[in-house]
């Protein structure tokens, strides 16, 4: 609550996304204790979640925007859920850049730089190794290459979440970006310190906002699926 007065009197509008898996004591602990009406945007990251906050919080699905992990992967798709009332979606990150063009992007939101989710776990890793220490940890998992994959741990609806070991990042890519016409672009942080993530912060509002040519903020990056694909 703290949190969200700060973003209104900053002048900015709130959000809330739901937890990927939903378990009878995450939905208790969600009902109780939470003023939706604080929200002016309820992001929902399953079929679960679209019913729990339409029936159970009574959350009003004109206030409902999709995650990625809902798949809107056509115009028709997106359609149909625009047509049920709901505010908004995600892009798929399956989409590369010529199949994104080809989608009606005028509720989409864009993922521009974050580490996506790999996998959503609901048996937790950190449960299974050493028994449950009711912390939010951050581990690493190494898969058959080596790669380290980071592991968060959410504790409060006991869930895990495995993370790509590198960010997507859309930078330099301003121009066919802009082509989608998005109505929105995340900028999604996890695993960044304070620093990196002002230095993040800036490089979008040097490059997407005043226009001017910048250094890829981050080392190492992928560019995800964006451009993949024959063009």
């Amino acid at each position: 609550a703290k949190l969200a007065e700060q973003i209104h009197q900053a002048g900015k509008q709130t959000a809330y996304a739901l937890p990927h898996v939903l378990r009878e004591t995450s939905e208790q602990l969600l009902e109780k204790g939470m003023d939706w009406k604080q929200f002016d945007r309820i992001w929902v990251r399953s079929y679960d979640g679209i019913g729990f906050a339409k029936d159970t919080l009574g959350i009003p699905v004109e206030k409902l925007a999709l995650d990625a992990g809902l798949y809107v992967f056509s115009r028709e798709a997106s359609a149909d859920f625009l047509a049920e009332g709901f505010v908004g979606y995600t892009a798929s990150m399956e989409l590369n850049h010529k199949e994104l063009t080809h989608m009606e992007n005028s509720q989409a939101e864009l993922m521009l730089y974050g580490y996506a989710p790999l996998m959503v776990s609901a048996q937790c890793v950190v449960k299974t190794l050493k028994g449950c220490t009711a912390k939010r940890e951050h581990l690493i998992m190494k898969d058959r290459t080596g790669a380290g994959l980071p592991l968060k741990a959410h504790c409060n609806f006991c869930y895990n979440t495995i993370l790509n070991p590198l960010p997507l990042s859309l930078f330099g890519n301003e121009e066919a970006v802009r082509e989608l016409n998005m109505a929105s672009l995340r900028l999604s942080f996890t695993r960044e310190g304070k620093e990196e993530t002002q230095k993040i912060l800036e490089a979008f509002a040097a490059s997407f906002i005043e226009g001017r040519e910048i250094v890829e903020p981050v080392k190492d990056f992928t560019r995800g699926h964006f451009r993949r694909g024959v063009e």
